[in-house]
């Protein structure tokens, strides 16, 4: 995404274009937490349904349906929130480059003046710390969609096992073919 320079823009259009910026920065700050309310909510119903469905499927062709929908849920949730967090960099970025003509940064690095021990503020990244969880909600799923797709192949299960491997095809390709220009 290019640079966005205030320098080029109209001195009296800055403030609008600044405000504009800063607008659209919270609307992915606030896009990202809803992505992630609405994933998260996807994936936990994933993961009751798995509970409930894991002894009582005897063929264990629910148990490969409903691992490979977790699967594929959580894939889509750590690249959701990964693009999430490219947008709003990048209007941040933004918003820094013009800050200075609103009278003063934004996003200065001012470090919390009182140290409440451990329970006191600390710089983490809720948006990493966010994008970690998915990463583990997609290996805790590919960890029960193998699971489930090895059992099925040793019970000579061809149909489902050929469907176990097609979803991780389509996995791959929602990873690799996910990306926006």
């Amino acid at each position: 995404m290019p640079q966005l320079n205030f320098q080029d823009i109209a001195r009296d259009k800055r403030d609008d274009v600044l405000k504009y910026a800063i607008e659209f920065y919270k609307f992915e700050v606030e896009n990202f937490w809803k992505r992630t309310v609405f994933a998260w909510g996807l994936i936990a119903a994933t993961f009751i349904a798995y509970g409930t469905a894991y002894d009582k499927d005897k063929s264990g062709k629910i148990i490969l349906l409903i691992t490979s929908f977790g699967l594929l849920s959580s894939l889509a949730w750590t690249l959701i929130n990964r693009g999430s967090k490219y947008w709003y960099e990048a209007w941040e970025q933004k918003v820094k480059s013009g800050e200075a003509h609103l009278g003063g940064p934004l996003f200065s690095n001012v470090e919390p003046t009182i140290n409440k021990g451990w329970l006191g503020a600390a710089r983490f990244s809720v948006s990493k710390l966010t994008i970690a969880l998915s990463d583990l909600a997609v290996l805790a799923w590919f960890l029960l969609w193998l699971d489930a797709a090895v059992t099925i192949s040793l019970r000579s299960e061809f149909k489902a096992f050929l469907a176990a491997i097609a979803i991780g095809g389509l996995a791959l390709t929602i990873f690799r073919l996910g990306r926006s220009d």
